[in-house]
């Protein structure tokens, strides 16, 4: 069994690694809202927008941790669990906002080919599809969820 890390170690810890990730996602979020400004998709530019702000409140609560004010803490565990929010409501949205529909008319001749193959028409594979999109982001609920900050 180790010794405890001391204080200061510990600090240093928090310190780079706080920097790093928020850094990483208000980056990272940034350059996928441009992305999604230039689709022109309202939705993912607020959820983008959030997200750059969680990212910004941990660099913010990274530098009072730096000049050693104590709140900076709270706002490293504020953006976490904000950031966690946004990927709750981000993931919810787009279960509830599913269009079959909308999702059928976007397979390629290819995939339309492919179920002709085995007998199946679009109305046969819309609720796999609404399933498939239910599963996918209930997972990503669950892993935001368990492995957050």
């Amino acid at each position: 069994m180790s010794p405890p890390y001391p204080a200061d170690q510990a600090l240093a810890n928090v310190l780079k690694i706080s920097r790093l990730n928020g850094w990483s996602v208000a980056l990272f979020a940034g350059f996928c809202t441009l992305l999604t400004m230039l689709i022109g998709d309202l939705t993912g530019i607020l959820i983008g927008g959030m997200v750059v702000a969680s990212g910004l409140m941990e660099v913010r609560g990274n530098r009072m941790l730096r000049r050693r004010i104590a709140t900076g803490m709270r706002w490293l565990i504020g953006a976490q669990w904000f950031l966690l929010g946004v990927i709750l409501i981000y993931a919810v949205i787009r279960i509830l906002s599913f269009d079959g529909e909308f999702a059928a008319g976007t397979l390629t001749p290819n995939l339309r080919d492919a179920l002709k193959q085995f007998e199946l028409n679009l109305d046969d594979i819309k609720p796999l599809i609404g399933r498939v999109v239910r599963v996918f982001y209930g997972a990503v609920m669950l892993a935001a969820f368990t492995f957050r900050g």
